[in-house]
């Protein structure tokens, strides 16, 4: 694969990244980020609602931290755990617990099984697993 730049000197994106990107803004993004590996490790699972998905996003967005809100509190009181809507992402952060990854990862399953009918953008990793491929579920 070679680089293509524009007449400004810009990269041109390669057709299949560029239409990725175009496929994450019609979709419910769920970016699973290790920020700490240890010590106290730390895992966040950020999602993020697409610029161009037909929906009022604040209110969706809204409705998925009640959904997690409420899943941590009945299935993982425990697993010590922050909730935080900065802009239009919603950070779900667990730190130091032999459960965290337990928690992301259902909470994750939780997501798309509540928002099948969306299309759900998966990307990034826990702890450098070889999770990395994004993996979309398209809407029915």
């Amino acid at each position: 694969m070679t680089l293509e730049f524009d007449k400004d000197g810009k990269i041109i994106l390669p057709k299949i990244i560029s239409e990725e990107k175009e496929q994450e803004k019609k979709s419910i993004i769920l970016e699973k980020v290790q920020v700490n590996e240890n010590n106290p490790a730390i895992a966040q699972l950020r999602v993020k609602i697409g610029e161009n998905l037909n929906v009022d996003r604040n209110s969706l967005i809204n409705e998925i931290k009640i959904l997690c809100e409420n899943y941590i509190k009945e299935r993982f009181p425990s697993v010590e755990s922050s909730i935080n809507l900065n802009e239009n992402t919603l950070i779900v952060e667990t730190r130091k617990s032999k459960m965290m990854y337990s928690l992301l990862g259902t909470l994750i399953k939780r997501i798309r099984w509540r928002y099948k009918d969306y299309k759900i953008t998966e990307k990034g990793s826990f702890g450098g697993k070889a999770d990395m491929v994004s993996d979309s579920w398209s809407k029915k």
